[in-house]
């Protein structure tokens, strides 16, 4: 995966690098930055410079938000950090799961349940 083709598959706008940040590229794993590792890729609705921070320490591969604040978009520029802002955080979210499906259970058959209430009772009774 190139990041620009990730931008323009979620209709994005990429600040700062073109590759991945990490030397080793794209773990193939979206996911929380709390839990992020070398490699892997964020996703956010806000970022500030702080996360920005967090993220550039963590050396992930790249973040992406919908609303950037409080520097930033500045903080990205200035570390030369992939930070892809898009219009519409739901596109990011939808190819993070269609990525990790074709790559972790490309045979699987999966069930995405979404919603304000009673997404736990939903997949509570699926699984039963």
């Amino acid at each position: 995966m190139d990041i620009q083709d990730l931008a323009d598959s979620i209709n994005g706008k990429l600040i700062g690098n073109d590759d991945f940040f990490s030397i080793d590229g794209f773990t193939g794993k979206f996911t929380f930055l709390n839990d992020a590792h070398t490699g892997d890729i964020v996703i956010r609705h806000w970022i500030n410079a702080v996360g920005i921070e967090i993220a550039f320490d963590k050396n992930i591969a790249c973040l992406i938000t919908q609303t950037p604040k409080d520097g930033a978009v500045e903080l990205a520029e200035k570390l030369n950090f992939p930070l892809i802002i898009t219009d519409k955080i739901e596109l990011a979210n939808a190819y993070a799961l269609s990525h990790t499906v074709d790559k972790f259970s490309p045979n699987s058959t999966n069930i995405v349940i979404t919603g304000t209430n009673g997404k736990s009772t939903t997949s509570h009774l699926i699984y039963h």
